[in-house]
């Protein structure tokens, strides 16, 4: 699959808003899926996925404990830059919750 478009962009996004917090099979699919088309996703996309996965667990939204595990696992092990994990703490910091996420060196 290419993610060519905007429009492609927005349907990953809502395809991933669809599975988050979901307690079903399609959690690991989605997971699975997010791994393979992740270099093509935009830093924006990218940021706002892990957004959502860090508030998700960080307010108890994540699912099962499975799930969670499942969403962390995607999130510890995506590519993402200093810079935008240092983006993706300051717009979670809000909820005063502990970083879920494994320290990257």
């Amino acid at each position: 699959m290419k993610l060519e478009t905007h429009d492609d962009q927005l349907m990953a996004m809502a395809a991933f808003g669809y599975c988050l917090g979901r307690a079903t099979y399609i959690v690991p699919v989605c997971c699975e899926w997010l791994r393979d088309i992740w270099p093509q996703l935009t830093p924006a996309s990218r940021q706002n996925i892990l957004i959502d996965i860090v508030i998700a667990i960080q307010t108890g939204r994540g699912g099962h404990e499975m799930d969670v595990d499942e969403w962390l696992a995607l999130a510890n092990e995506v590519e993402v830059s200093a810079e935008e994990m240092a983006a993706i703490r300051q717009r979670t910091s809000y909820t005063g919750k502990p970083w879920p996420l494994k320290e990257k060196p």
